[in-house]
């Protein structure tokens, strides 16, 4: 059982920096200014600190979630579209933590989409939640 949530850790982990990368070629490359430091500017600095960020925050979040619904959902369509829709939901957050800043934000001035973001976290959700599936049936025996 434990070896199946570190194989997660490291899934979700890999995710959510594919999915955050993904979303600086998107969205952040259309911000000019130099004030914003995405990919353009800080390289593989952005790529580690967005690896950093996606190991910690899977403790905090999908790990509970998907022991929670791991152990109650039995019906597998389910459990995808929980792990989607709360991907979609993270996604609001990490749009937002990523352009929008004290003193305004980018989203307007560079007319930057908000669906992007979910659009991209939502296929990391369901990539997570395919992977929880196989990874289920031969780590857990389910």
């Amino acid at each position: 059982m434990i070896r199946h949530y570190l194989y997660m850790w490291l899934a979700f982990t890999v995710l959510f920096t594919s999915a955050s990368v993904g979303l600086e070629i998107m969205e952040g490359n259309k911000v000019t200014t130099t004030a914003y430091y995405g990919l353009r500017n800080l390289g593989i600095i952005y790529i580690i600190f967005t690896f950093i960020h996606g190991f910690i925050i899977y403790p905090l979040s999908f790990f509970p979630l998907s022991l929670l619904i791991n152990k109650l959902m039995r019906p597998w369509i389910i459990r995808m579209l929980i792990f989607i829709i709360v991907a979609s939901l993270g996604a609001v957050w990490v749009f937002n933590q990523s352009f929008v800043f004290s003193g305004g934000s980018y989203i307007d001035v560079y007319e930057l989409n908000m669906y992007s973001s979910v659009i991209i976290f939502g296929i990391a959700g369901l990539v997570y939640a395919l992977i929880n599936e196989v990874l289920k049936s031969k780590t857990l025996g389910v």
